[in-house]
């Protein structure tokens, strides 16, 4: 249980960027990562906009309009850099992905740096677990060896930092997973990446296929994987952004117990579901509740993960902790 003296409904909304801070941005960045000299940014720094449209003629990114021919548009979402050397895309609330290329160059690939980012050469997964199960254990990297908990710690600060947007107030941020992959001959981190709300987990999955019965709610679980491969810290990575704003719609300091929360969640089940439920949590889950809108709400819920016996699935279960109502997708053959 967080320590937490009431839970929130929140509404999640777009912190918004300008043509010139996403140029300022991806300057500084280029910069940062030594690949400012290198980089031609007028015509790299391409911009995605419906209303700009692309050139099918030319091989992405360069079917894009390049951003220095359109730095009188409101919007700056959309802009992107994408070479063999490096790669970042920023969106409504900062940067979604980047790639400085050293994965990409340690294996001499041909790629665009993209490919690092989406975590292209990172399913050789030797080892898998919690930061607190295999914090102590250190890997050899690109340049040396780094304990995962030190590669976690790193992370943590990256993000914190902002990109290029400060965390939204009341959010802080954790590293609770690692994957420890093959590179090459030697070896990476794979990070995923929590928000949190005055404490409480924002609730996030991996990237895969789920199943929803109904069409009455979509999940938007943050997905966030960071990439370490040396010392120097995060290297690639792709997922939410932790400056997008968050209003509080609705709160209470009252909530369901997690009996209630149980009892209630097996009468709506068990009658087509036999659930063997392997944990239980507090957490905040964003939810766009399918109404053709675009809006991205987050409820505090009990979560229950577990296995869907009738299938041989994984299921994952949300209980609203103000009102009961019951959330619930399957996804992959269990384990």
């Amino acid at each position: 249980m967080p320590e937490t003296d009431e839970l929130y409904v929140m509404e999640g909304g777009v912190h918004g960027i300008t043509t010139q801070e996403s140029w300022d941005t991806i300057k500084d960045w280029l910069e940062s990562i030594g690949k400012l000299d290198t980089t031609d940014m007028d015509s790299e720094v391409r911009i995605v906009n419906s209303d700009l449209g692309m050139d099918d003629t030319k091989e992405t990114p360069y079917s894009y309009p390049a951003l220095k021919d359109h730095m009188d548009l409101a919007s700056g979402a959309g802009a992107l850099v994408n070479t063999n050397e490096c790669h970042i895309q920023i969106a409504d609330n900062g940067i979604y992905s980047m790639s400085d290329g050293k994965i990409g160059a340690y294996l001499n690939t041909d790629a665009h740096a993209s490919s690092d980012a989406l975590g292209t050469y990172t399913d050789d997964v030797v080892k898998s677990g919690t930061i607190d199960e295999l914090g102590k254990e250190s890997y050899q990297l690109i340049n040396g060896e780094l304990t995962i908990e030190q590669g976690a710690e790193l992370t943590g600060e990256y993000f914190e930092k902002g990109t290029p947007f400060v965390p939204t107030d009341g959010i802080t941020l954790s590293v609770p997973e690692v994957r420890v992959f093959r590179l090459g001959q030697v070896y990476g981190y794979d990070y995923m990446v929590q928000r949190k709300y005055h404490g409480v987990p924002i609730a996030y999955h991996d990237y895969g296929n789920y199943q929803i019965y109904g069409n009455e709610y979509n999940f938007e679980e943050d997905i966030k994987h960071a990439y370490v491969v040396d010392s120097d810290g995060v290297s690639a990575y792709a997922g939410v952004n932790d400056s997008e704003p968050l209003e509080n719609l609705y709160s209470s300091d009252e909530i369901l117990g997690i009996k209630d929360a149980a009892d209630i969640l097996s009468g709506k089940m068990a009658k087509f579901l036999n659930v063997d439920v392997q944990s239980v949590c507090l957490t905040y889950v964003p939810l766009n509740l399918g109404d053709g809108s675009e809006c991205k709400i987050y409820l505090p819920a009990w979560q229950f993960d577990g296995i869907n016996r009738t299938k041989d699935e994984n299921i994952r279960m949300y209980l609203d902790a103000f009102t009961g109502e019951v959330y619930y997708y399957t996804y992959g053959e269990a384990a």
